[in-house]
């Protein structure tokens, strides 16, 4: 025969901790829960806290500083000293950095993608119809030293797989969207590179010559590409070409990441930048 206990569970309360007046009291609680409902209570606070816990993780894994990775072992991280070009922003602010245009959103960035590829078509059709020949491709290839610092004199590798030259040619159209973005007036994100003085004069003359085509879409909408004056399109496309030449032409005499093209591989390796 069991034992009925003396007293049931009851709720009580006081007004002091210590005191003449801290004895307990019971009172009526507003419900009155079962020990089914008490348990699933303590789930969903105990669920409820993880959440809150690991939404919090996760926004502090997205920001990059330069402290996250000093407890990480990452010989990588600490020669390249990406997470010092990057820090104070997340890694998706950095990856829209880089992502292809909205023509309709940035008309005269998506002018800069077709320029280069119409730039990189002609260079491959120079190429392969032989227009530039063995020894005009081995003096482009010229400046390349081998580990004896001794140019080479092969001549210049263009037989590229279709998909490699395609992802070559989306990374240099990447890195105009990049430095398209962070050289705009009112951009949030203040990241370390400078552009040299040539840089700047091209980077100007190249937003000009692509505003210049654009008012020529606008008054003819309708009319097909090559309805356009040429004058304005070829002044485009060259010097979108020798922009990109200046853009490797930067000589680095104090942080590397002055370097517009070295800060843009540390946006390469931004998560979500390759989903995009």
């Amino acid at each position: 025969m069991r034992t009925q206990p003396l007293w049931d569970n009851v709720y009580c309360q006081r007004f002091f901790v210590s005191g003449p007046q801290s004895q307990y009291f019971q009172v009526t609680p507003s419900f009155c829960p079962t020990a089914s409902s008490q348990t699933d209570l303590i789930h969903d606070q105990v669920y409820e806290r993880l959440g809150q816990l690991e939404q919090q993780e996760e926004q502090q894994n997205q920001t990059i500083t330069a402290e996250s990775h000093r407890t990480a072992v990452s010989p990588w991280l600490e020669r390249t000293r990406w997470q010092d070009y990057t820090q104070g922003y997340t890694y998706a602010e950095l990856a829209a950095l880089a992502y292809m245009p909205d023509p309709e959103q940035e008309p005269l960035l998506q002018l800069w993608i077709e320029s280069l590829d119409t730039i990189l078509d002609q260079a491959n059709d120079s190429i392969s119809t032989h227009r530039i020949n063995m020894f005009d491709q081995a003096r482009i290839n010229s400046f390349i030293d081998d580990a004896y610092r001794r140019p080479s004199h092969r001549p210049i590798l263009y037989h590229l797989q279709p998909a490699t030259a395609k992802r070559y040619r989306q990374i240099w159209k990447r890195r105009l969207c990049f430095i398209y973005r962070t050289t705009q007036p009112g951009q949030t994100i203040q990241l370390a590179h400078r552009l040299t003085g040539l840089q700047a004069d091209l980077l100007i003359q190249l937003k000009q010559s692509s505003q210049q085509v654009y008012e020529q879409t606008v008054i003819d909408p309708s009319g097909p590409p090559n309805s356009l004056d040429p004058h304005p399109l070829e002044k485009l496309h060259r010097t979108c070409l020798l922009f990109c030449i200046a853009l490797l032409d930067h000589v680095l005499r104090r942080d590397v990441f002055e370097s517009v093209v070295i800060g843009f591989f540390a946006i390469l390796g931004s998560r979500g930048l390759f989903s995009a």
